[in-house]
């Protein structure tokens, strides 16, 4: 019998931290269905808002789908996505370990660093339209587990929110 050992996704000649915008995504076990509990959401929901507040990343969408997860995330402070990543999977899965005694997440996670000419708006948007194109709702606004709503109502603009971002010039 051979052992296999899977190889890192993350590309070795890129470290990850500084100020950047990912576009992420994350797998349920096994791609089952674990996040069409409303409490699994909302452990995802506090891990992403404690993640963010921790390692100084901005959440410019989110979508929780059953069975994964995407987020469009800015890097403020320069801290690492792997740090961010690795801080809301553990604070996620070990609440839903704790209520489920199962685990929530698969290994690892799916990440695309946007370049400087690549449009945030029609990533979100594509990221907010998931239960849509899923046949889940038949509008984003229906969809419980997206947001920031602001956003998504265009009440409140990324220019201000991306800011601080000097280094960047990501077209809106």
């Amino acid at each position: 019998d051979r052992i296999y050992l899977r190889k890192s996704p993350r590309l070795r000649s890129f470290g990850y931290a500084g100020q950047h915008i990912y576009n992420l995504g994350i797998v349920t076990r096994k791609r089952l269905p674990l996040l069409s509990d409303s409490d699994a959401a909302e452990y995802c929901s506090y891990a992403l808002s404690a993640a963010c507040k921790k390692y100084g990343f901005n959440c410019l969408a989110y979508c929780f789908m059953p069975d994964h997860v995407h987020l469009l995330a800015a890097s403020e402070e320069g801290d690492s996505v792997e740090s961010f990543m690795r801080h809301f999977k553990q604070l996620s899965g070990h609440a839903y370990k704790k209520a489920t005694g199962e685990y929530l997440w698969q290994t690892s996670y799916y990440d695309h660093v946007l370049r400087r000419e690549e449009a945030i708006r029609p990533i979100a948007d594509y990221i907010w339209e998931n239960p849509v194109r899923k046949g889940l709702v038949a509008s984003r606004f229906d969809w419980a587990y997206s947001g920031p709503r602001e956003y998504m109502l265009g009440l409140s603009g990324w220019k201000g929110r991306l800011a601080g971002l000097k280094t960047l010039q990501i077209r809106l």
